[in-house]
Order: C-alpha cells, then structure tokens, then sequence
C-alpha cells in the first residue's frame, strides 16, 4: 500500500484536500440550516428569503464537492486496484512451468479474486469512510469552539465513548 501511495500521491492528496473542503462545506451547511430556523422562527421574511437563497447555494456547492471527491477518491482506488492485478498477474506468469502446472487454475483465480477483495473493501472502503468522519468531525468541533469553546469540550467527552466503541467493534469484527 506504502507503494501505491507514493505512486498515486498527487491524486491522493487531491482527495484529501477535496474531503476537507466537501466537510468544511458540509459543516457549513449544519451552521447556515440552524440559523436559517433562527431566522424563521423570528419571522423576519427578508432574511429567511435571503438565507433560503444562500442555503440552496449552499446544497449546490456540497454536492459539488462531495462528487469531486468522490469521483477523485474512485479514480485512485481504479488505479490502485489495476496497479495490484497487474502485480498479480505477473507473479503467476513468473512461475515456472512445472510450478505452475501442479496448482488448478480455479485455486489461482481464487487466491486472485480474494486478494482483490479484501484490499478493496478492507483499504479503501474503510480509509474513505474514516476520511470523511475525521474531517467531519473536526470541522464540527472547530463550529463548536467558534460558538462555545465549553460546549466543544461537552461535545468531545460525549463523543469519545461513541469513536472508542465503534474502533473496540471493528478491531474484533
């Protein structure tokens, strides 16, 4: 993995940098949905028209970016993944003829498949969804002390025992 992700680094940073912005937006989005219920709840018209308009430019622009990243994420993933076949492919063809021959066909495509499978449900699945938490979940804070840096710190302990819990349960899953 340390392999392809020198190989693939500039891609990989690109969708780091895109899930940051893509939860930044996201964050923001929480922020302007609240203050837009403020804001009718106090039945300022003029306002709530205004921060409707700003909230569906808001919507627009997570999409967007959710989508960039997604389609960049996906894109490093295909690549990964066709570096590692080849890789594969290529220790079979390297066997010698005789070593090749007392193995079945079937037991080789299987060690293929299981391979392909496990790194891509195991590594990319999992550090996709691990990315978007993570930023999500500091962007959420970085809201959080903006507004109250105690209600932040509440915010975090109530957190904690959810993060430890969810590690504790894959690590034996």
């Amino acid at each position: 993995m340390k392999q392809l992700w020198f190989k693939y680094r500039k891609l990989g940073l690109v969708s780091i940098f895109l899930i940051s912005v893509a939860s930044a937006v996201q964050i923001g989005f929480e922020f302007l949905k609240g203050t837009l219920l403020d804001v009718a709840l106090s039945k300022d018209e003029s306002k709530l028209l205004t921060l409707g308009i700003i909230l569906f430019g808001a919507a627009m622009i997570k999409a967007f970016t959710h989508y960039l990243y997604t389609k960049k994420f996906k894109g490093l993933m295909v690549r990964s993944l066709a570096d590692i076949r080849d890789s594969i492919v290529s220790s079979l063809l390297r066997r010698s003829h005789p070593e090749y021959m007392k193995s079945k066909t079937g037991e080789y495509l299987s060690v293929y498949t299981k391979q392909l499978d496990t790194i891509q449900w195991t590594y990319f699945q999992s550090i996709y969804g691990l990315m978007q938490i993570a930023t999500e979940t500091i962007f959420g804070l970085l809201g959080l002390i903006i507004i109250d840096w105690r209600l932040a710190i509440w915010a975090t302990l109530l957190l904690m025992p959810t993060v430890f819990f969810t590690l504790a349960d894959e690590a034996m899953g």
